[in-house]
């Protein structure tokens, strides 16, 4: 049987162009439609991802497959690696239904413990809130130590609304981190969160992320300390690393680091905007930059100063 061409199918406010093999359909059981065994209709879906990500639902020649989550629906994420059921199976793009961050599902991360593991190349989520350290309000402490680990080839996050952090109590230590194998990750048009009372280390680590592209963001936290950027590289060095367009706010007291890089790093930081909540300096909001190359970094320091950000010298 030959694969399906989904290219130009539309469904409520979602295009999916290119070819995928097999198309699903995920959302939360409610009045008007009813949940089907094997997902593959807009109107029965599977209730869950964790469902959908069975392997005998994704395509198990890894060829391509979509999954339209539908707008409203809500799933915990409750577990470490709460997504396994996907095996080894690669290729897989979820999406989120709506035109409107307040339409799009939610993934609610529930417990210390919970991740979501990108350990299968191409696993791309867009138009998703996610929620990494509870509900973004007053409610249970809760701690996650580490909500989404990149650890293979070509993996995306973009167009997602992420909350990292509430209160003191409440907050993903360290939201987003690639690792060993994480190459080609793509992080981009998404907007992190996190209240000045919930300091997140960094919100998105970049360990021998090769060819990795932070793009178009706004992010808005504060960090584990003053010189700590909410874009951190660290451990081993990434390469050709495009960060770009991005508007980073720092809102640690004192904060004089936007971006922190390491020595080894290559490639690219240019036209980003910055704003801490120090003094300005020309060698602070971008931080040990290593070997890439700054141009058009614009800054804000809190008394308003603007200038460009020149970086610190690399050892």
């Amino acid at each position: 049987m030959s694969a399906t061409n989904f290219s130009s199918i539309q469904a409520s406010g979602i295009v999916v162009s290119g070819g995928y093999a097999k198309r699903l359909f995920v959302g939360t059981p409610s009045a008007g439609y009813l949940t089907g065994v094997r997902g593959d209709s807009y109107d029965k879906p599977k209730a869950t991802l964790a469902a959908a990500f069975h392997a005998n639902y994704v395509d198990p020649e890894s060829r391509g497959t979509h999954i339209l989550v539908r707008r409203g629906s809500a799933e915990n994420v409750s577990a470490a690696d709460y997504f396994s059921a996907i095996g080894s199976k690669t290729n897989v793009t979820i999406e989120g239904e709506g035109d409107n961050p307040n339409e799009w599902p939610s993934l609610t991360w529930t417990a210390a413990g919970s991740t979501w593991a990108f350990d299968t190349a191409n696993i791309t989520v867009r138009r998703m809130k996610l929620f990494l350290a509870g509900p973004h309000a007053a409610g249970d402490a809760l701690t996650v130590t580490g909500a989404i680990a990149v650890s293979a080839a070509g993996c995306r996050i973009e167009d997602c609304l992420i909350y990292a952090g509430f209160d003191a109590n409440q907050l993903s230590t360290l939201p987003i981190a690639t690792a060993a194998g994480g190459s080609f990750f793509s992080f981009q048009r998404n907007k992190c969160l996190s209240l000045v009372a919930a300091p997140v280390t960094t919100m998105v680590r970049l360990v021998a992320a090769d060819d990795a592209v932070i793009k178009d963001n706004e992010i808005d936290c504060a960090t584990s300390g003053t010189t700590v950027g909410a874009i951190q590289a660290l451990t081993t060095a990434s390469l050709r690393v495009n960060i770009e367009n991005n508007r980073v706010k720092n809102i640690l007291a004192s904060s004089v680091a936007c971006i922190t890089g390491m020595t080894g790093l290559t490639g690219w930081i240019h036209e980003n905007k910055l704003r801490c909540m120090g003094a300005f300096s020309e060698a602070d909001h971008i931080n040990t930059p290593g070997s890439t190359q700054l141009f058009n970094n614009e800054v804000v320091d809190a008394d308003g100063l603007r200038g460009v950000a020149a970086g610190t010298v690399s050892s």
